[in-house]
């Protein structure tokens, strides 16, 4: 997939995704290659965090600490066991 970068004076560069590389086309060619206008590789979602909208927010447990993940099972009436340490363990346990 090549996608376009960035237009100078001089022509145009496009990003290959698959060799990794720059591909400058001079300014008056046509670039002998498809080019992905708008790529999905491009775009600033992550699938993890992409929720069909149900009215309710998301929830980045990741980004919660052990004592907040128990508050938060707490206030939803989820019972956490007190021999369950680990950020994961509690994590799947919310899921």
């Amino acid at each position: 997939m090549r996608v376009k970068t960035r237009t100078t004076a001089q022509g145009t560069e496009y990003w290959d995704t698959k060799e990794k590389r720059s591909i400058f086309v001079h300014l008056g060619d046509e670039p002998g290659f498809e080019v992905n206008a708008n790529p999905k590789s491009m775009l600033n979602v992550n699938e993890d965090e992409k929720k069909e909208d149900t009215g309710e927010t998301a929830v980045n447990f990741n980004m919660m600490t052990v004592q907040e993940l128990r508050k938060y099972a707490e206030e939803l009436c989820i019972d956490i066991p007190d021999d369950v340490k680990k950020k994961a363990d509690i994590i799947s346990l919310l899921q």
